[in-house]
């Protein structure tokens, strides 16, 4: 990876030391679905100070001392595994867990806190998309780079029924966008998921739940936007060009 500067990409930040995400949320800046815009730019758009935030994230960056899994580094084969294994468990379990909570307080705060009828939307389009999609991560893309992976070593290809892979990774994408839609509704909604006064113990630990799962989802999606689906791409033509 070339040194990073104010023209790199958002998520090559966030690749070279996950711990750059402190400093883009701090600062609003999407990393996943936006992780291929230059900083530069991205600061340009929201009016933020590009030399602070790059000097902010050079600090964390440069950090050697930090223990930091560099995903790019890893095999295909690792980097889904981890995925499956972190964030589509996370997910599977933290979905009805918040579901619950949401409507718990949606069906008990409407008077006090109007917004939490409209929570309650934003979250369960949420919950019901992200379901749906990691059912094709785990029943159509990721069989499908697996076997890839086997081809890449000598085993047999066998035909694919989407064609090429970046049929899925586009629907992948585009679904990424979505939910990141929902989460930033949901940040906005919730004042930076801050909790009203006088709310009981069940609203303030929703809310931290929702801010941790956002936290979660865009590692998530940082990981296999701006990392395994170029990874995938570049296999499958390798794999086209040995044919």
């Amino acid at each position: 990876m070339p040194p990073l500067s104010i023209s790199s990409p958002v998520g090559d930040f966030v690749t070279h030391n996950q711990y750059c995400t402190s400093i883009l949320n701090k600062h609003g800046i999407d990393f996943c679905c936006g992780g291929h815009i230059p900083l530069n730019t991205v600061c340009k758009r929201q009016n933020i100070d590009v030399a602070n935030v790059f000097s902010e994230l050079q600090g964390i960056a440069t950090n050697k001392a930090v223990n930091h899994i560099n995903w790019q580094d890893e095999s295909l084969e690792t980097l889904i595994h981890h995925i499956l294994d972190t964030h589509h468990v996370y997910v599977k379990q933290e979905l009805p867990r918040l579901s619950e909570l949401v409507n718990k307080v949606a069906s008990v705060y409407p008077l006090k806190e109007p917004w939490v009828t409209d929570l309650r939307l934003i979250w369960q389009e949420l919950h019901d998309e992200l379901t749906a999609h990691l059912q094709k991560e785990e029943q159509v893309l990721f069989p499908r780079v697996l076997e890839m992976c086997a081809a890449e070593k000598g085993a047999d290809l066998p035909p694919f029924h989407c064609g090429s892979v970046q049929a899925p990774i586009q629907v992948m994408e585009i679904e990424h966008d979505h939910a990141g839609d929902a989460l930033r509704k949901l940040r906005k909604i919730t004042n930076n998921y801050t909790a009203p006064d006088n709310v009981c113990t069940t609203f303030k630990v929703m809310l931290q739940g929702l801010e941790e799962f956002e936290a979660d989802l865009h590692q998530h999606v940082h990981k296999e936007n701006n990392i395994m689906f170029a990874k995938a791409l570049e296999l499958e033509n390798s794999l086209i060009h040995k044919l």
